[in-house]
């Protein structure tokens, strides 16, 4: 799973149990030069390949628009390139716990906006 839509940008690799791998790339804008290294630690550390993955899942915004271009760009290459699914997530969605209840989720959208 990739999310850089926003300035806490991450990967992770989760099977059905749980997170297996979880890496979040430090704040600023040039996170994104942590990525590709990001994507192949975690594959690394659990002795994977990408085409040992079951799907690619991405974050779709709303957030920095080129946050979101540059992971949605780096997840299709990744899915397309070894012929696996990709899936969008919100990335408001991620905030929101599994537990009952009524939750709202607010991230900054600059400006003196926000996107919830």
């Amino acid at each position: 799973m990739l999310d850089t839509s926003t300035e806490r940008s991450l990967v992770a690799v989760a099977d059905r149990e749980g997170v297996l791998f979880v890496e979040r790339l430090p704040e600023g804008l040039r996170s994104s030069q942590y990525l590709f290294p990001a994507i192949e630690a975690g594959l690394q550390s659990l002795s994977l390949a990408p085409r040992d993955l079951g799907a690619v899942a991405v974050t779709v915004g709303p957030g920095s628009f080129t946050g979101v271009r540059v992971g949605v760009a780096t997840a299709k290459g990744i899915a397309k390139g070894h012929n696996l699914p990709l899936i969008p997530l919100s990335s408001l969605e991620g905030f929101v716990s599994e537990r009952e209840g009524i939750f709202a989720s607010l991230i900054d959208a600059r400006m003196g906006g926000a996107y919830g």
